[in-house]
């Protein structure tokens, strides 16, 4: 489970998030998402899809116009 709001902002009042902690977590996830989606299937493949364009700022209508 979660520590909650409040064990986090005193964490990060002695250590704080570095610059660009949000990319690196969501690529962390895409990791995660990715291995589950070999494993166990499609179940898994909308979530690491739109982490993908998340991450590579692609979105669908640029896809399908085959372009970023």
């Amino acid at each position: 489970g979660d520590m909650g709001p409040s064990f986090h902002a005193a964490y990060q009042s002695v250590l704080p998030l570095a610059r660009g902690h949000e990319q690196r977590l969501k690529l962390y996830q895409l990791f995660h998402y990715l291995n589950h989606w070999n494993h166990f299937g499609d179940n898994y493949r909308s979530s690491s899809v739109r982490l993908m364009r998340e991450l590579t700022g692609v979105t669908t209508t640029a896809m399908r116009a085959g372009r970023r």
